[in-house]
């Protein structure tokens, strides 16, 4: 499958209803005014998607589903922004061992990904794709040490904030 669909220009457009009449429609067919067949000739919405839109109430997208739900989608994509705002640059094979680990500890096995659960290079693409208006590739860049702007003035209050937050826990809740 290519990454950026193309249809073929010769095949068969699938017209799409107006939201507006199709919402009417199930309306009408729910309150038992209309068949569907009465409601295809009033609507102009062909019976097979009356159907479809009554008895399925969570319809799918059209075309193929992505291998991860879309709450898990958004569970690494909060986890790749948690890595950026550390600083800690992800390629896509650290993208694709991020999923990896995240399946393996939630016992998850997705079949499109093989027998050892790892994601492919071209769904790490579409991945990043699907969220390109939150992800973006980009190049790592280091900080100049004048950008850093570390001081002894500032180590000093982090150890002294730190001293202070940790004050009453035992050691052996603290994990390096």
């Amino acid at each position: 499958m290519p990454r950026i669909y193309q249809p073929d220009p010769r095949s068969k457009k699938c017209k799409k209803p107006n939201p507006n009449d199709l919402k009417n429609a199930i309306m009408a067919i729910k309150s038992k005014q209309v068949t569907y067949r009465e409601a295809q000739e009033i609507y102009g919405i062909h019976y097979s998607v009356l159907y479809r839109h009554v008895k399925n109430s969570s319809l799918k997208k059209q075309g193929g589903q992505t291998a991860l739900s879309v709450s898990e989608e958004n569970i690494i994509i909060d986890r790749i922004l948690l890595c950026a705002e550390w600083g800690f640059p992800l390629d896509q094979y650290d993208l694709r061992f991020l999923v990896k680990g995240y399946l393996d500890r939630r016992g998850k096995k997705v079949k499109r990904f093989g027998h050892n659960n790892m994601p492919g290079k071209e769904w790490a693409i579409s991945f990043v794709t699907r969220h390109k208006d939150v992800l973006s590739l980009r190049l790592c860049q280091n900080i100049k040490l004048c950008r850093a702007a570390i001081s002894r003035e500032t180590i000093n209050n982090y150890f002294d904030n730190l001293s202070i937050s940790l004050e009453g826990v035992s050691p052996e809740y603290i994990i390096n």
